[in-house]
């Protein structure tokens, strides 16, 4: 039996050019495909609006961590 893996808010990928993306809401497109707002965590001023399953494509991004609940360093 697999895992699904799901998209959430607070969670870090890294994309093939070693930025890290914040993921900050995701929500449903009126198709009802998700889709993920996401943040580059060194340039906040950055901001990507992705689908889903392009964001768990191995290709594209890999997990990099969580975004801590209160304050400290980003856990990548």
């Amino acid at each position: 039996m697999s895992r699904r893996r799901v998209v959430a808010p607070g969670q870090l990928y890294r994309s093939p050019t070693g930025r890290i993306w914040l993921v900050e809401a995701v929500s449903d497109d009126p198709s009802g495909i998700p889709h993920a707002r996401m943040r580059d965590s060194r340039d906040w001023t950055e901001t990507r609006t992705l689908a889903c399953p392009e964001v768990l494509n191995p290709d594209r991004f890999t997990p990099a961590g969580h975004y801590p609940a209160e304050g400290g360093e980003l856990d990548a």
